[in-house]
């Protein structure tokens, strides 16, 4: 990455058409859900640059369809044309401890490049021990990255109905770091893709490395 592009961690609030430049690896794609279990059109991404910096990015539903056709996790990219707002006190549960994000619009561009001998790193995760997680029950600010080992494989989809009476998926295990265990819980279209996934398994043990967890 060349001077010519702006590194994630010096970015600041402001509205940027072509002013600013980031070249940026797209390492997380995801979508909240309602109460009732219905997925936004809206989603956000995760991005990462070349100096381990990280910063989260809103795609509203008037952009949604547009930028989902262009998005692809693990592709490099060249980004202009976006708007940087500080986090609100009402902004729960963040995947980053920055003080602001971007928020893409129509005019908003992105340009996938190629990424042979980029020095973008394909992940990065903040990683919490077992014995910290407790600390962060009560805090609602913060998601965690957790990281261990299942302790038993027979793992199924139940049928659950919520507390607001609708009718859920889950599957619950739990993991371990050799010293204490993690009980997790995974919901809906996730739960069902993992449960599959667990199954059709090669290794074991099956180590598993759990990004933007509510503790």
């Amino acid at each position: 990455m060349s001077s010519r592009y702006t590194p994630l961690a010096s970015i600041t609030t402001g509205t940027y058409e072509d002013k600013i430049r980031i070249k940026a690896r797209i390492i997380r794609l995801w979508r909240g859900m309602t109460k009732t279990g219905e997925l936004f059109t809206s989603f956000n991404i995760l991005l990462l640059d070349n100096k381990k910096g990280t910063i989260h990015a809103f795609i509203p539903s008037v952009s949604a369809h547009d930028f989902e056709r262009q998005i692809k996790v693990g592709t490099v990219n060249i980004i202009t044309g976006f708007t940087v707002q500080a986090y609100k006190d009402s902004d729960k549960f963040r995947v980053v401890h920055g003080a602001v994000q971007l928020i893409f619009s129509k005019d908003t561009k992105i340009q996938q490049v190629d990424d042979k001998g980029t020095d973008i790193a394909t992940e990065i995760f903040d990683f919490y021990d077992h014995s910290q997680v407790k600390d962060h029950a009560d805090q609602t600010d913060f998601l965690i990255d957790v990281i261990g080992i299942m302790t038993d494989h027979e793992v199924h989809v139940n049928d659950i109905t919520n507390r607001h009476r609708v009718r859920q998926e889950q599957a619950k295990f739990v993991i371990t770091d050799g010293r204490s265990n993690l009980k997790i819980t995974l919901w809906d279209q996730y739960a069902k893709d993992f449960v599959k996934a667990v199954w059709e398994k090669v290794e074991t043990p099956v180590i598993l490395i759990l990004a933007g967890c509510r503790v």
